[in-house]
């Protein structure tokens, strides 16, 4: 007999979603000068890779910098959330030779209509303190693990969910040299609405 929807045998599929930091909500314009300033510690700048030919820039960041976004809960859509998510963040070095040592945080919080706005790193309702990752030279792409949330359910009856991302320490590289490219979000695709009805195929 041929597996159905909602079968254990079968294989599930995945729905992703990436946070980059041109599209964070944790920052502030200035109404006179224009300046945007970060609103979390530190003072992240979007800043060029160290490949200069690559024409694309990244989040310059230092240790105890910290990156905002919050999203409708409807961004969420295409993910169970009754299991789990998954994040990972991928990175550039600047530093000339080898890195080492460099340590991302991140959290989500979700939020329900009528809850009080908080930061998302107070009571979130998961945390992620990745391992040490690494960076062989400038100009390659790198990323932490692939870690858990711990958020199967957590989020399911919020309205709004928040993340932040933190570079809990930049290793021995210096100051602005960890270049934050974009957070990827992994969860299991949600098949059915709770009634049963497939939602996609």
């Amino acid at each position: 007999m041929p597996p159905v929807v909602g079968d254990e045998t079968i294989v599930h599929k995945y729905a992703k979603l990436y946070l980059l930091p041109q599209n964070q909500q944790g920052f502030d314009e200035d109404a006179t000068s224009g300046v945007t300033t970060a609103l979390g510690a530190g003072g992240g700048v979007l800043a060029e890779v160290s490949v200069a030919a690559a024409e694309i820039n990244g989040l310059a960041m230092e240790t105890g910098d910290e990156l905002y976004w919050y999203l409708p809960i409807a961004a969420l859509n295409g993910f169970d959330l009754t299991r789990d998510i998954h994040a990972q963040v991928f990175f550039e070095s600047k530093k000339t030779g080898a890195t080492a040592g460099v340590d991302f945080t991140f959290v989500a919080k979700g939020i329900a209509l009528g809850q009080v706005l908080s930061d998302a790193k107070v009571s979130p309702d998961g945390t992620i303190t990745f391992a040490a990752a690494a960076s062989a030279s400038p100009g390659i792409l790198c990323a932490t693990e692939q870690a858990a949330l711990q958020v199967a359910g957590e989020l399911s009856a919020d309205k709004m969910v928040m993340f932040a991302v933190t570079l809990a320490d930049d290793g021995d590289a210096a100051a602005d040299d960890i270049v934050l490219l974009w957070v990827e979000l992994t969860g299991t695709a949600q098949i059915c609405d709770s009634s049963g009805i497939p939602q996609r195929t």
